[in-house]
Formats: C-alpha cells, structure tokens, sequence
C-alpha cells in the first residue's frame, strides 16, 4: 500500500517568501541609513548644546566633522578630529568627559528600533 500526495503551489509560495526577504533587507539598509542621519542629528545638536551634554563648539571643527560610515548592514556616527576621543571620555588632565555620541544613543535607542522596524514593515 502506498500513499501519495501532491502540494500544490510551492513555485509560488516559493517567489513570494522571495520577495518577503529580499524587502526585509532592503527595509534593514534603508532603516539603518535612516536612523544613523537621525542619530548624527542628534549628536549634532549634543555638540551644539542643544541637549543635556555641555556644548563642545568653539571653532566648528567637531561639529562639521559628525558623519556617517555605512556598510551593507550597520552604519557608524563618527568623528574624524584626533580631540573627538578627549571630549568623549575626558582625560586626566581637566578635561572632563562630555558624552556627545554615548547619550545620544543611549536617548535615541528605543527610535532606532522603532525605525528600522517600521522601515522592514514599509519594504514588506
């Protein structure tokens, strides 16, 4: 005895959980570029002193040196000033740690989430 079944519509389904994946990592890319402009934005107006964090601007320098460093799925907020590392964390000689890009993050965490999910639900 032997019994058989036959599943119809597997091509498909198939093209379907496809398409599915292929915008949930576009809905990845595009929200994790989305959430690092407004992360830069936000360490922007640290610097400035626009938030809780004492303003670190005198020239400009380190304000105009905030930008974005992307690979196929992370993004990066940098600074390439050599000081941007002092003004972060301090340093033993009076300089006290000002926390720009930690608390920046540590406010924005909760939107970063939230964007690039509702960019995966946007792309799906």
């Amino acid at each position: 005895m032997a019994i058989s079944m036959r599943i119809l519509g597997v091509p498909k389904a198939i093209a379907f959980l496809d398409t599915k994946k292929r915008g949930i990592a576009d809905g990845i890319t595009d929200g994790t570029i989305n959430a690092a402009d407004n992360l830069k934005a936000e360490v922007k107006a640290s610097i400035n002193g626009e938030r809780a964090e004492p303003r670190s601007v005198k020239t400009g320098n380190f304000l105009n040196s905030i930008n974005i460093m992307t690979s196929k799925d992370s993004a990066s907020v940098v600074s390439e000033v050599p000081y941007a590392k002092f003004l972060e964390y301090g340093t033993s000689r009076g300089i006290k740690e000002r926390r720009h890009f930690r608390n920046s993050m540590s406010r924005n965490r909760n939107k970063i989430i939230d964007d690039v999910a509702q960019s995966v639900k946007t792309n799906i």
